[in-house]
């Protein structure tokens, strides 16, 4: 992660406390910074040029560009979540907007109607959570959709709140209030949690790239706690800094996208895509794709990142499946495990079939009134000693359809089972199966098979 310390300088720091190295050749006049998706570019802020602008760099320190050039101070940028884009806090003649412009420093705006601070995206894009004033509260924090509609005071705590951060699975915002760091539900739906450990005013909570763990600092040293609260842990910073301040986590694990569960039908095709999310550069830009299993994961897909960190995927699961994302790490990076494992859940395919009635001579001939119609009904993939359902109704003289019976039937060893419906008049009929589901398949309806009968 990246630290923030007195006397002014920020460093790059493993979450064993072992310090990597310093970032900024001139600590004093380069601060607050913020690392891009990947890992790859950090952006931050420099009064180098007499006044608070932002600049990029890359994550070795190389390649500075200065991307603001404003009057008053730019200040608290942060990458965008596909990393397209840099929020930042635009201050003129004493009032702040959030702002927003390129990577590459292009089309500056306001964004929407946000006045506000510390804004921070979640990861799919489509929610901003920011401190703003709440009136006779004070600041609280706020989670509105992109365009700035749909605010929801998500704190609503007396005092003031800042430095909100998203959990991985964007369904936790932390963040800093009067009394420590608190959390609560992203969509407002619950109060603030205070979390479980003491401290006056503690810094900036970061999240872990994959949302299981917490950082924070007091005093001269950074702390680590699970998501919940728990497992409070001390990690050593360096005696030479006095204050202590976590202020990003580069990136450094794997992902799937998507990332949230997806039906599908039998036979059907899902595109998955992995993401390796490192600072600076790997030697081992393999990734690897797992189907969860009672035993060991199964090996499933593995392929190399491109140079986007991407590697795209096509699974075929026959059955309801949850897979995980796996890196090897490498020589400066561990070993990651995607925190969140994707579920395919598959809709079986129910069927009908009338099976025609042949004359003497071989040929097709209608089914009579007074016989029986032989009806078959299976499941795709094939299921045996289990139960489908079996509809009929006909249509009546007002051309409605009305009910006349219903069965359920098991499958036999073949996964099939042919019963025979009894036809008492003339009439047009229809008939369909339907599959309760199972632990590996969803629930399925077939289509209307339709018949008539003679004479």
């Amino acid at each position: 992660m990246t630290v923030t310390g007195y006397p002014s300088r920020t460093l790059l720091i493993s979450p064993d406390g072992k310090t990597q190295r310093t970032l900024f050749k001139k600590p004093s006049v380069n601060f607050s910074p913020a690392w891009s998706v990947g890992g790859r570019k950090i952006v931050f802020v420099s009064t180098r040029d007499g006044n608070q602008e932002i600049y990029v760099m890359n994550a070795d320190g190389s390649n500075e560009t200065r991307l603001t050039t404003h009057t008053g101070a730019d200040t608290t940028p942060a990458f965008t979540y596909d990393g397209s884009q840099i929020e930042f806090i635009r201050e003129t003649n004493g009032s702040s907007e959030i702002f927003v412009m390129n990577a590459d420093g292009s089309d500056q705006h306001a964004l929407g109607d946000f006045a506000g601070y510390s804004p921070a995206w979640s990861s799919d894009g489509t929610k901003l959570a920011y401190s703003a004033f709440a009136g006779g509260t004070g600041f609280d924090i706020w989670v509105a959709d992109a365009d700035g509609s749909n605010a929801v005071d998500v704190s609503n705590l007396a005092g003031y709140e800042s430095s909100p951060r998203w959990s991985g699975d964007g369904v936790t915002v932390a963040f800093t209030s009067e009394i420590g760091i608190r959390s609560a539900p992203a969509d407002g739906s619950a109060g603030p949690v205070q979390f479980a450990f003491g401290g006056i005013n503690p810094p900036l909570p970061i999240f872990a790239p994959d949302g299981t763990a917490i950082a924070y600092g007091i005093g001269d040293v950074i702390w680590l706690l699970k998501d919940d609260g728990t497992g409070k842990k001390l990690v050593k910073e360096s005696a030479s800094v006095s204050s202590a301040v976590p202020v990003a986590w580069p990136s450094s694990f794997v992902q799937i996208d998507p990332v949230s569960t997806t039906e599908i039908n039998y036979g059907d095709s899902v595109p998955m895509t992995l993401r390796l999310f490192f600072g600076d550069t790997t030697d081992n830009d393999v990734v690897s794709l797992y189907r969860e299993a009672d035993g060991p994961d199964v090996l499933i897909r593995q392929g190399a990142v491109d140079a986007e960190g991407k590697v795209a995927f096509i699974v075929d699961p026959s059955r309801t499946t949850s897979y995980i994302a796996k890196w090897e790490g490498d020589s400066t990076h561990p070993a990651s495990t995607s925190a969140i494992p994707v579920l395919i859940q598959v809709h079986a395919e129910a069927l009908v079939f009338l099976s025609h009635a042949y004359g003497r001579n071989g040929k097709f001939r209608l089914y009579h009134a007074g016989r029986p119609v032989p009806i078959t009904g299976t499941v795709r993939p094939k299921h045996t000693h289990t139960y489908i359902t079996f509809l009929v109704e006909k249509l009546d003289g007002k051309h409605r359809w009305r009910y006349v019976t219903s069965g359920n039937f098991g499958l036999k060893d073949k996964g099939v089972v042919t019963v025979g419906f009894y036809t008492q008049a003339v009439e047009k009929y229809r008939v369909r199966t339907s599959f309760r589901g199972d632990k590996d398949h969803l629930k399925d309806v077939s289509p209307w098979a339709y018949f008539r009968t003679t004479g």
